[in-house]
């Protein structure tokens, strides 16, 4: 289970991320326990990244989740 929690321009992913993979201004590409999840959109940042919480603000165009 993926804990997303998307409020207006926010992004907060709890819990289930391992290694960010990819970030640029347009795509932030994470490897779950158990996939890899992506999120696209225009403007992207980084706002906090710790152990348990990853959040990220910009405006998001669509998520990808695959299960390799």
């Amino acid at each position: 289970e993926i804990g997303v929690r998307l409020v207006g321009s926010e992004m907060c992913i709890r819990d289930s991320f391992c290694t960010v993979l990819f970030f640029d201004e347009n795509r932030l590409c994470l490897r779950l326990a158990k996939g890899r999840f992506t999120v696209y959109g225009s403007g992207l940042r980084i706002c906090t990244l710790t152990a348990a919480r990853l959040t990220v603000q910009g405006q998001f165009l669509r998520t990808d989740f695959s299960d390799e």
